[in-house]
C-alpha cells in the first residue's frame, strides 16, 4: 500500500465524516483479526501478505486495544471514539512509509464482532455466528459457489433453443455478480480454464 494514495487510506477508514470531540476510547469491538471471509482466518499473517501483497487490507482489520491495523504496512492510533446506533465515528492518526496522516473514520456496526466497511463485511476470526453479508443474503460464499457451477453447467449443457438453458445462464450471472460483490475472482492470471477456481481475490486475480 502506497501511504500517499489518500483513496486507500480513506477506504482503511471509510471515507470523510463529521467528527465529534469525544473522550478517547476504543473501538466498540473486541480485540482481534477481522476478515471479509472467514476462510483466510487459517492463514498467519505472512501467508497473507505473500498471497495478497499491498491489497491484504481489502480484506483483514486488526483491533488491538486503541491500534487498528490492515495486516500489512499501515497501523493507527484511534481516539475520539462515537456510537450512535449502529454508526461508529472516530478518529484515526495512521503511521506508514515514514508518514503520518489524520483521517475521520465511520465503521457500521453488525453486530459485535462485526462491522462494515465501503460495503465489505468484517468478522472477528474465531467469533462463530451465522455468516453476515452486505447483500443481505442469508446463504454463505460457499453455497453460492455450488449454485454458480450448478447454473454454469445447466447454461452450458442445455440447448440455445431452450428457454430453461436461458434461465440457467440468467442464474449464474446473478451468481457471478453476488461473489464479485463479496471479494471473490474466478481464476489467476495465466490459467487454463480447467484451472480455474473461485477465490478470495488477490493482486493476480481475473476481475471482470
Amino acid at each position: 500500500m502506497r501511504f500517499a494514495s489518500t483513496m486507500l487510506l480513506s477506504a482503511f477508514v471509510t471515507g470523510l465524516s463529521a467528527l465529534h470531540a469525544l473522550a478517547d476510547g476504543p473501538l466498540p469491538f473486541p480485540d482481534g483479526r477481522y476478515v471479509t471471509d472467514q476462510s483466510i482466518c487459517g492463514l498467519d499473517s505472512a501467508e497473507m501478505v505473500d498471497r495478497y501483497a499491498d491489497t491484504t487490507g481489502r480484506f483483514v482489520r486488526i483491533i488491538q486495544g486503541r491500534t487498528l491495523e490492515d495486516g500489512y504496512e499501515l497501523s493507527c492510533d484511534i481516539s475520539k471514539v462515537r456510537r450512535s446506533g449502529s454508526d461508529v465515528t472516530f478518529l484515526a492518526t495512521c503511521a506508514a512509509e515514514g508518514e503520518t496522516k489524520r483521517i475521520n473514520g465511520h465503521y457500521v456496526a453488525i453486530d459485535e464482532d462485526a462491522f462494515a466497511v465501503s460495503g465489505s463485511v468484517f468478522r472477528r476470526c474465531a467469533s462463530t455466528p451465522q455468516e453476515t453479508h452486505a447483500d443481505g443474503l442469508d446463504a454463505d460464499t460457499d453455497e453460492i459457489i455450488e449454485l454458480y457451477a450448478d447454473a454454469n453447467d445447466r447454461c452450458r449443457g442445455g440447448s440455445g433453443d431452450d428457454p430453461r438453458t436461458l434461465g440457467a445462464c440468467g442464474e449464474r450471472e446473478e451468481y457471478f455478480t453476488i461473489l464479485t460483490k463479496r471479494g471473490w475472482c474466478y481464476g489467476r492470471e495465466g490459467e487454463a480454464g480447467f484451472q480455474m477456481e473461485w477465490h478470495v481475490c488477490g493482486p493476480n486475480s481475473v476481475r471482470d
